[in-house]
């Protein structure tokens, strides 16, 4: 639902962390009905699927924004048209402080963990495992390990530390039997 917002200035003043812009555009409408009709792909492709407003504040990091957002009773739990949560395009976006907003607020962030150490997000995968207490040795849904998904996003820092941490069996395989070190 568009309410006459000028979209454009709109994403712009997210990725800026003005809050005061959002504020002002929404001062008279109800916020929790917005959604966004212009194509975020062109911003980024992470954005394509149609992200609420609030999954577009944690992906560009807009903490004030984000808060804001909150504040209104945005819905922590509303997905974009591929079912991807706030939890992924946190992730995606790489803001520790968002990520600690939201799990202050009861998200969790387990099932991530792959996407931070496919994406090379080093920093944000040691947040997850050593504050945020995401297990290191999970599998994603293709039985992949954490650092299969590095292999294929080819980080070499986020793989070194991952073998040097000494959670990760180098040896396993996928649930198609591939080992680690065919990945390509």
């Amino acid at each position: 639902m568009n309410m006459n917002v000028d979209e454009r200035e709109l994403l712009n003043s997210i990725k800026k962390d003005d809050v005061e812009y959002l504020q002002k555009s929404f001062e008279s409408k109800d916020i929790t009905k917005f959604s966004f009709s212009i194509d975020l792909k062109i911003y980024d492709p992470v954005l394509q699927d149609q992200p609420p407003i609030i999954s577009v504040a944690a992906f560009f990091g807009a903490v004030k924004c984000l808060n804001y957002l909150i504040e209104c009773g945005l819905s922590l739990l509303s997905l974009d048209n591929k079912s991807r949560s706030i939890q992924y395009f946190s992730v995606a976006g790489g803001n520790i402080q968002v990520i600690k907003i939201l799990s202050s607020s009861g998200l969790e962030f387990s099932e991530y963990t792959h996407l931070a150490a496919g994406l090379g997000k080093l920093s944000l995968l040691q947040f997850l495992i050593n504050d945020l207490n995401c297990d290191p040795t999970t599998t994603d849904a293709l039985g992949s390990i954490l650092l299969h998904n590095v292999a294929i996003g080819g980080d070499v820092k986020t793989a070194d530390w991952l073998i040097k941490s000494n959670f990760i069996d180098i040896n396993s395989r996928d649930l198609q039997g591939i080992p680690l070190f065919e990945f390509k």
